[in-house]
């Protein structure tokens, strides 16, 4: 009976391994809590693109831990972007999940928004269309790419919003780019925050649950000989 039982337990924990194998990958976002700077303000890991306005972290307001990144689009133009992001390799028929946090602390007077943005490129650099995006939007071209719910004259003021796009890298797909942005478009601009940014491949079992897997499977084994 102790067999027989340890053999179900063994086979349920197989199972249950298999089942859960493609929820999510341990993240490749650094610092999307926006914790570390490499000098003061500064985040690591990141590529910033100001666009005549400022990204710095801050400890005014954070979704968690003690910091976020105000995107502050004060003293750009209107249509200026000012964004930061990071690139990793990527192949066609991947599916990707971005999400995170946004604040604006004053309701957005104007037609401005924030937003999280996925963008894939081939081997030149070009801008791809998502083959598909099965949460968000999808951006036109000339700016392609799958976009998050926007943080914008609807949103409640000094209120933590929590959005996310998922897609499918096209062909021709090299990499794939994970941004946030404040994208200024109106006479009022001001600080958004963004908070514990994170992004993961659809359908690739972590670790822990690949050798949940093989515990599993071992302890099958093991039991079967001692049969």
């Amino acid at each position: 009976m102790k067999r027989n039982s340890l053999f179900t337990t063994s086979a349920c924990l197989a199972l249950f391994a298999l089942a859960t194998a493609t929820t999510s990958i341990a993240q490749p976002i650094v610092n999307g809590g926006f914790e570390a700077a490499a000098a003061p303000g500064v985040p690591t890991g990141w590529n910033l693109n100001p666009s005549g306005g400022s990204l710095l972290t801050s400890s005014a307001y954070a979704h968690s831990g003690l910091q976020s990144l105000a995107i502050d689009s004060t003293g750009a133009g209107a249509w200026a972007v000012p964004n930061l992001y990071q690139s990793f390799s990527a192949s066609a028929g991947q599916e990707f999940n971005l999400s995170g946090w946004m604040l604006a602390p004053t309701a957005i007077a104007d037609a401005s928004f924030g937003l999280f943005k996925m963008e894939f490129r081939d081997a030149g650099n070009v801008i791809l269309a998502p083959a598909s995006v099965s949460i968000g939007g999808s951006a036109g071209g000339p700016f392609f790419g799958a976009e998050s719910a926007f943080l914008n004259g609807a949103s409640p003021a000094n209120t933590w919003i929590f959005a996310q796009t998922q897609a499918v890298a096209p062909v021709n797909t090299a990499t794939v780019s994970f941004y946030a942005l404040n994208v200024n478009q109106g006479n009022v601009p001001g600080a958004m925050y963004f908070d514990d940014v994170a992004a993961y491949a659809v359908g690739v079992p972590e670790p822990s649950t690949l050798a949940l897997v093989g515990l599993g499977f071992a302890s099958l084994v093991g039991i079967r000989r001692r049969k």
